[in-house]
């Protein structure tokens, strides 16, 4: 019995116990060293989505460019008369959008999500064709026409590149029936400076700086074409006044001579009077020249 305790003694489970405590400690500190850099890798994959999609943007628009500008054949020729037929004339402007969006991914400040940015790009291009097709049309033609109509005629007019293509046909058309030809066109042009406010990420205080210098220039150019104005005015007042004057003074000049022209003629005249003899009075006749007188029979 004594020699079975004393073989148990041996046993040590706490060191056993120790080591592996120790060897989890080491374990526990890669862990939290680990941690930071799954964090900073965050903002890194983060930054190169952001490039990936400023390329693709910027491929897109591109390619949309060369589409809407070049008719091409086959394949693309239909690619070609799709756009102008669905977007209009807004057709030329959709790659100028993309190109929009790849410089603001570019430069790491899109602001929002990627969804949001396409979706706030496409509420800008439905309501610019929108408002073309309610400007190109007049009030008659949304009353005698239906909205599939318009639309008919706008995928019909498409290689004319003047309205809106279908979506404006679609949204303006619709528009226009239930306000009316102005109350669409104020519709229409509300909604599309909402969405290029949310399309730029421009806040309301921005605007009212932008909005806030041209203004006030404005103003002050209008302010110094008033002031200039009638500073002419009042040159021009001065000067006719002075004319006037200057007149005055010459009619005045010219009444005086003649003034004493009559007053010379009146006393040449009463001269000339005093020296005429009367009817029936005595002449003057010289001594010399006298007749005799008749003699007395």
């Amino acid at each position: 019995m004594a020699d079975t305790g004393k073989k148990k003694q041996p046993a040590k489970k706490p060191s056993s116990g120790g080591s592996a405590a120790k060897k989890n400690q080491p374990a526990k500190k890669t862990g939290a060293s680990r941690a930071p850099r799954a964090k900073d890798s965050q903002p890194e994959r983060a930054a190169v989505n952001r490039q990936t999609m400023a390329i693709v943007f910027a491929a897109l628009s591109v390619f949309l460019f060369a589409v809407a500008v070049i008719e091409g054949e086959s394949v693309w020729n239909a690619m070609h008369n799709f756009m102008f037929g669905v977007l209009g004339i807004c057709a030329y402007i959709i790659p100028f959008v993309f190109f929009y969006l790849a410089v603001i991914y570019a430069k790491d400040r899109p602001g929002r999500y990627t969804t949001a940015n396409i979706v706030f790009a496409a509420a800008v291009l439905i309501m610019l064709c929108s408002f073309l097709h309610i400007v190109r049309n007049g009030a008659d033609y949304f009353t005698a026409n239906t909205v599939s109509m318009q639309i008919r005629q706008a995928w019909d007019d498409s290689a004319v590149r003047k309205c809106g293509g279908v979506v404006g046909a679609l949204i303006g058309g619709a528009a226009a029936k239930l306000f009316g030809k102005t109350g669409a066109v104020i519709t229409v042009l509300i909604l599309l400076v909402v969405a290029l406010l949310l399309l730029t990420g421009t806040s309301l205080p921005a605007i009212v700086s932008i909005v806030r210098k041209p203004v006030k220039r404005v103003s002050e150019i209008t302010g110094e074409r008033m002031e200039e104005n009638a500073r002419r005015r009042e040159e021009m007042r001065l000067r006719r006044e002075q004319e006037e004057k200057e007149e005055k003074e010459r009619a005045g000049e010219n009444k005086i001579p003649e003034a004493v022209d009559g007053e010379s003629t009146a006393q040449d005249k009463k001269k000339r009077g005093s020296k005429i003899p009367e009817i029936g009075g005595p002449a003057d006749v010289p001594v010399g020249l006298a007749e005799p007188p008749m003699p007395v029979i």
